[in-house]
């Protein structure tokens, strides 16, 4: 089984002062990713869950980078994990 852990998750939506592009940032206060966990989060089939199929962040990094954007993770243990997804604005200004 997984711990269940009761932290704080936050999601902001942020426009970069160029104008060029929007900043999703998706936050907890969970204990964080190892290090050696963070280098496998993107691969196939990855999971650390019983019933997990380790698409998920497969998947969303695929589309992310299909619409010109990225995804970055940054994490510490007991601090939690923060993942930034940047994504490019079309000139008239959307998505």
């Amino acid at each position: 089984t997984q711990a269940v852990y009761r932290g704080e998750l936050k999601v902001q939506l942020k426009r970069v002062r160029s104008g060029r592009e929007v900043l999703v940032t998706v936050s907890d206060t969970g204990p964080g990713i190892p290090n050696d966990m963070r280098r496998k989060i993107f691969e196939p089939f990855f999971t650390t869950k019983a019933r997990g199929t380790g698409l998920g962040l497969t998947v969303a990094r695929r589309i992310i980078e299909e619409h010109r954007g990225s995804i970055q993770i940054e994490s510490r243990q007991e601090k939690g994990t923060c993942f930034v997804i940047s994504l490019p604005l079309n000139p008239e200004g959307g998505l």
